[in-house]
């Protein structure tokens, strides 16, 4: 009967990342043929002697690895982990008014989400202004006048920042009666 081995690897991940295990066989009165390795939660993900992935789902992964030998015979399962963790998630909810007369309170809401953690920090940008909030809701009153691409993210406990997400803000000039 074949025997499956698996080297070291590291155990953590973020989403999107190259996971990499290496594996090897043998067997004692022939050749090994044929790799399998499975997880928990994606079920087949390679079938090639080492384990080089970047499309496991997040979640904590038992991952399982055997051989075949040349007569057909499968080893018993070797088994390991991996913990891959998941990109928050944002969207802005809402910016109103917009557009906004200069010097006008506009009020920015949005929300972040994370499935293997909880939210540490959100970050609102303008293009003109730099960093305007650090709070998923706020309301400014100081937005230079002009056009602001605003750029929202979130960053979750194990400090991985979302895919920003963006739009247009008008600050426009409010004329003074005379």
């Amino acid at each position: 009967i074949p025997v499956a081995h698996l080297s070291i690897h590291d155990h953590y991940f973020a989403e999107g990342d190259t996971v990499t295990i290496n594996g090897n066989g043998t067997d004692i009165d022939g050749d090994i043929v044929a790799y399998r390795w499975t997880s928990s939660i994606d079920g087949t993900v390679g079938t090639q002697r080492n384990l080089s992935t970047t499309s496991l789902t997040y979640g904590n992964h038992t991952i399982s690895f055997k051989v075949k030998d040349d007569v057909g015979e499968w080893s018993l399962y070797n088994v390991t982990w991996v913990y891959v963790d998941d990109y928050p998630v944002v969207t802005i909810d809402g910016v109103t008014p917009n557009p906004a007369a200069y010097g006008a309170n506009v009020t920015f809401n949005g929300t972040a989400s994370d499935n293997m953690g909880h939210i540490t920090a959100y970050q609102w940008t303008s293009d003109r202004d730099g960093v305007i909030s650090t709070s998923s809701d706020f309301v400014i009153a100081n937005l230079s006048l002009g056009n602001h691409t605003i750029t929202f993210k979130a960053k979750d406990n194990a400090s991985l920042w979302s895919q920003p997400v963006t739009l247009v803000v008008n600050a426009t000039y409010k004329p003074t009666a005379e």
